[in-house]
């Protein structure tokens, strides 16, 4: 953060190395791992898009490969997973929750 900033570079809450939380609102996750892109997993056929919500938050939408049963017509049903922990060290495109491209 810039020195001009003042008292909004004051540590409010340091739980380091999982976050830090400053004055100004703004938090630090040492821990954070680069995000795993959305694509297709090869083993399941299963793809991942992102849709953007705001400039920073997004949810990782998983839809199943394609299959006979949707050619024909049918619905496939849908599950709406709502993560309760806020993904405060993590988000869902961490390595933890969408596998790596092999």
């Amino acid at each position: 953060m810039s020195s001009d900033a003042g008292d909004d570079d004051d540590v409010v809450h340091d739980f380091r190395p999982l976050i830090v939380v400053y004055k100004s609102g703004w938090l630090e996750r040492p821990l954070a791992t680069p995000p795993v892109p959305p694509g297709t997993d090869a083993a399941t056929g299963v793809a991942s898009r992102d849709v953007r919500l705001s400039a920073a938050s997004f949810v990782r939408l998983y839809l199943p490969p394609p299959c006979a049963a949707v050619a024909g017509g049918e619905r496939l049903p849908v599950v709406v997973y709502f993560h309760g922990g806020g993904f405060v060290i993590g988000s869902a495109a961490s390595p933890r929750y969408t596998p790596l491209p092999q």
